[in-house]
């Protein structure tokens, strides 16, 4: 007898169903492209993941027992869609890695993080990423659960049906082809595999997304149903996969849903989706039509905006256009980003200007990365910590003034802002990490507050317009290489501790060295013969 799905089941199950996809479609999407050989059967794999997701619905609240599950899930179907295409077991059993594995984990130093900024440049990505895709089908897969997924070794294995030691003889012979690969691209030994693959990952999913987005809710819900139907897998590894409800392994009681229960629940859900864009994009015509009959009637000097945004989970995506009041030509304008709180915006000549209203304390890794059309944003107080690439690649970028709340600047946060003249850090900064500002090639000058406690090498590499760097900081050392292999400094304002002054050559001979008369930093510079030495007077 035919179940019939209940009010219960329509709403709340299906919305959790909408949660779980907006917090994870695009990395599956991404892991599912990653570990297939073809786009065929990454889609498959795709849509296979959603329909085993959907079926185990509602998933349990514990985060851990979720992950368990999801895990489980992606591993299962990964290694029937690879196995059915390969018409072969993907594992073999050597184990004589094993060993060496767990001493690579435990011994290799992690890797600079101003390396690992150029591994992440789309160049480096794109060249790992062609050499992960030429290993076997079982290294690209435990690899990707590890350094994408974080999946821990001994749920890999349990999954996978295969033993610890196999799964760490398959990882450690894919780092070593990586490893060889990368020797021979670059004629030098590359570094440990495990310290950088995980962020190529993370850029390589960014970069993918914006030539190959993932399909949408109504579109996954439609062709998961469709795989079902087909059976595509044909439960072709039975001695390996079995059927029961995924919620087994949680010692649960499933929700038992039949077929044509579940083809309902999805028909449904899709015809209410379907309404909802109808009324969006009616919405939007209306919008338009309102817009284009304003613009009409307002004055030929005034700019015009069509403003146009969607939001999904903590991603907001804007389009807009600046009318020049004087040519009467409209510049088309997009913005993705991340924030978890609210904003305001305005369009300018040159690109949005962005407030940021309060919201999470942090500006996650990536919120703006390659943000080309931001041309100014305001932070709101709360924020303590700007996340790793926050800012990276936002070329028209000018200037920004950062909260007073802000204790910590991430690695390559500001790297590519090619058009950053200014940026005020605040008393309270504790923190800039690697790279924070490579490559600000309009960046002119810059003071470093009294309580930052280091500065990194190249922090200031290739800042071509730099000529006058001020460090309040109670520094022993002041190592000029955060400067790079060459800097058009003119002028340095150095506190009274300085003791050792660090790659001073004759290539910055010409640099004006300011200190406090009679202080030890005035000492060190007579000790290294630097020729322009001036104090400071309050």
């Amino acid at each position: 007898m035919k179940q019939t799905p209940n009010n219960n089941f329509m709403t709340s199950d299906m919305l959790e169903f909408e949660d779980i996809y907006n917090k994870t479609n695009n990395a599956i999407f991404f892991l599912a492209n990653l570990i297939c050989p073809n786009s065929e059967l990454a889609n498959k794999l795709y849509f296979s993941i959603y329909n085993k997701i959907y079926m185990s619905i509602p998933l349990p609240k514990d985060d851990e027992k979720a992950n368990e599950l999801l895990d489980r899930i992606i591993i299962k179907q990964s290694v029937i869609i690879i196995t059915s295409y390969s018409n072969a077991p993907i594992f073999d059993n050597k184990e004589d890695l094993a060993n060496k594995f767990d001493e690579q984990m435990e011994n290799y130093d992690k890797i600079p993080l101003e390396v690992v900024s150029k591994y992440a440049k789309p160049e480096f990505t794109s060249k790992i990423i062609d050499i992960f895709n030429q290993l076997l089908d079982s290294e690209k897969l435990c690899l990707t659960l590890l350094y994408y997924r974080d999946v821990p070794l001994e749920r890999m294995a349990k999954y996978m049906g295969i033993t610890l030691a196999c799964v760490k003889h398959i990882i450690c012979q894919a780092n070593s082809d990586i490893e060889l690969q990368m020797e021979k691209e670059t004629g030098k030994r590359s570094y440990p595999t495990p310290s950088f693959l995980s962020t190529i990952f993370q850029r390589a999913e960014q970069l993918s997304h914006k030539t190959n987005p993932p399909p949408n809710l109504v579109e996954t819900c439609t062709n998961a149903l469709n795989f079902k139907e087909h059976r595509v897998e044909q439960e072709s590894v039975a001695e390996f996969y079995t059927d029961e409800h995924t919620l087994d392994i949680l010692k649960k009681k499933p929700v038992k849903l039949d077929k044509e229960t579940t083809k309902k629940a999805g028909i449904v859900a899709a015809i209410i989706i379907g309404i909802i864009i109808t009324i969006i994009i009616v919405l939007k015509i209306l919008t338009a039509i309102f817009n284009w009959i304003s613009n009409i009637n307002a004055p030929e000097n005034s700019p015009v905006q069509e403003m146009s945004y969607e939001e999904k989970s903590r991603e907001r995506v804007l389009h807009d256009r600046y009318q020049d009041p004087a040519t009467g030509e409209y510049t088309e304008f997009s913005l993705r980003f991340l924030w978890d709180g609210d904003y305001e915006y305005s369009v300018t000549k040159d690109g949005y200007k962005l407030t940021l209203l309060k919201g999470s304390d942090i500006l996650e890794d990536y919120a703006f990365c390659d943000c080309e059309d931001l041309a100014s944003i305001s932070l709101p107080e709360n924020i303590k910590s700007i996340g790793r690439y926050a800012f990276n690649n936002c070329q028209n970028l000018k200037g920004l003034d950062i909260p007073s709340s802000v204790l910590t600047i991430g690695n390559s946060a500001f790297e590519n802002c090619y058009s950053l003249e200014y940026i005020n850090l605040p008393d309270g900064l504790l923190t800039i990490e690697e790279g924070a500002f490579e490559y600000c090639r309009s960046l002119t000058q810059i003071t470093i507050p009294k309580y930052v406690q280091s500065i990194e090498k190249d922090t200031f590499r290739e800042c071509w317009s730099l000529t006058h760097f001020t460090l309040l900081s109670s520094f022993k050392t002041f190592d000029l290489d955060i400067f790079g292999d060459y800097t058009p400094i003119k002028r340095i304002d150095l506190p009274d501790t300085i003791s050792s002054l660090e790659s001073y050559d004759l290539s910055i001979i010409n640099i004006d060295f300011y200190c406090r008369q009679g202080s030890k930093t005035e000492e060190t510079l007579k000790a290294c013969k630097a020729p322009n030495i001036y104090y400071i007077t309050d």
